[in-house]
């Protein structure tokens, strides 16, 4: 298995190999005790007993009973199983996405997809894990904590129920998508997430889980995780018990590294390269390469303290909207929720770093809602076909960001949540004049300007003072 140090008490290491000791069974990074689990009482859920081999999985995908109802797909999993929606009607993930969605069952019923039979006010029900979900907020388990000084920590024992979204401190953050440093995140071998986080409209997905030893990334494969991507830029993550000691779930801070475009001959080689996201890092998942062309080059990524280079929570290019708290666009709000009085002046910001300088970013149009649906129809209209008569335009249409600023009122009377929605384009300056001019509408073909697509910032809360 690598090293000595990952076995059981109960195993003895001969030549990197764990083998259990007399009395026991098992692969010697678990041993049973035959006398103790005889029966199965050392079993989970999901396991049967065996006793030559200690507790197995149990195949419910074999089983004459099918847990999954038709036209569902079943597949075994460690300790469980996934009823998956098949391929030609999982019309809710998104484009380009190699995610299935896991539909969970819950009293007789199928949940919608993206909803998990959750216990909420002791009744057990179809939810959405966004909506009902423990905080988990463990200082140790930061992918910058050495476990070697601050002990080590382990996830076998932890009795996870439903669902988490990692927080340090104050900070909302995400398991790594990259291998991580041996004894960080406060355990020996530390867990990291082997595909992508999904996208909003993958619903929940089963996402494979690593442990990193003896300079191996996946030495431990433990058993794979359910995750959810949730409106207001977070994830949450359905945790099970490792299989050894010490392995434990990491989390870490978004960073942000960039990535630089050279010889750009045209739109279409941008898009090859890149794929749009929205504000504070977060996919906008309903993008297809038939309605938006991106040309945006910020990566997120963890500080990797190994190599002294990047380890990256996100493998495609990004770009970014903010809300700012001043009128010179230095101070962005934190993600998630903004709690303003009404009045208050609204400073939107859209950037795009490092791109190649012949494209500009041009705002075409801007709107506010009360959902975080872009394609809501109730909207109050901010700026229309580059036309900004609504608010004041500070750039747009002269570099690789645009910026504008608006006031805060009631949209629609009430003192619900508001969402900022924005289209833009890419203007290729080399062509055409791309600087609108108020009350005309400039023609911009699409060889000179890429096609638009939404980005949201929000929510935003209205207070009354």
């Amino acid at each position: 298995h690598g090293s000595c140090e990952a076995c059981h008490p109960h195993a003895a290491c001969r030549l990197v190999t764990c083998n259990c000791k007399s009395g026991f069974v098992g692969d010697g990074i678990t041993c049973y005790d035959l006398k103790l689990c005889a029966g199965g009482s050392c079993c989970r859920q999901g396991y049967r007993w065996s006793s030559e081999l200690g507790c197995v999985d149990v195949d419910e995908c074999s089983l004459p009973d099918q847990p999954c109802s038709p036209p569902q797909v079943c597949e075994n999993t460690p300790g469980s199983f996934n009823c998956l929606v098949p391929p030609e009607d999982d019309l809710r993930s998104s484009p380009g996405s190699d995610s299935r969605s896991v539909q969970f069952q819950c009293g007789g019923r199928r949940c919608p997809v993206g909803e998990d039979c959750i216990s909420v006010g002791g009744s057990s029900l179809c939810a959405d894990p966004c909506q009902h979900y423990s905080v988990l907020n463990d200082a140790w388990r930061s992918t910058t904590n050495n476990g070697a000084a601050s002990g080590y920590h382990c996830d076998t024992s932890v009795n996870w129920q439903g669902w988490y979204r990692l927080f340090l401190g104050n900070t909302s953050v995400q398991m790594p998508e990259r291998c991580v440093e041996m004894y960080m995140c406060g355990t020996a071998a530390p867990l990291w997430l082997t595909d992508p986080h999904p996208q909003l409209l993958d619903g929940v997905v089963q996402r494979g889980v690593c442990g990193h030893w003896s300079s191996k990334c996946c030495t431990f494969r433990e058993n794979p995780i359910h995750v959810k991507a949730c409106y207001g830029n977070y994830y949450v993550y359905k945790f099970v018990p490792t299989t050894a000691c010490y392995l434990a779930y990491c989390a870490g801070i978004v960073q942000c590294s960039s990535l630089i475009l050279k010889d750009v001959k045209n739109i279409q080689d941008v898009w090859n390269a890149l794929q749009l996201v929205t504000s504070n890092l977060f996919p906008l998942s309903h993008l297809n390469k038939d309605e938006v062309v991106s040309y945006l080059v910020a990566s997120c990524s963890l500080l990797d303290r190994t190599e002294g280079g990047v380890s990256g929570l996100g493998a495609k290019a990004k770009s970014f909207m903010s809300l700012y708290r001043n009128a010179n666009f230095t101070e962005a709000y934190p993600p998630g929720e903004v709690l303003l009085p009404v009045g208050s002046a609204l400073h939107v910001g859209v950037s795009i770093n490092e791109t190649n300088d012949q494209f500009v970013v041009v705002l075409e149009n801007c709107y506010a809602t009360h959902t975080p649906n872009f394609d809501d129809l109730m909207r109050y209209v901010l700026i229309q076909n580059s036309d900004h008569r609504q608010v004041r335009v500070e750039e747009s249409g002269s570099s690789l960001r645009a910026r504008f600023s608006a006031l805060l009122f009631l949209y629609q009377g009430d003192y619900r949540d508001v969402f900022l929605h924005c289209s833009l384009s890419l203007c290729d300056q080399r062509r055409s004049s791309c600087t609108p001019n108020c009350g005309r509408r400039m023609s911009r073909s699409v060889s000179t300007s890429a096609s638009q697509k939404s980005l949201t910032v929000g929510p935003i809360t209205c207070e009354y003072f």
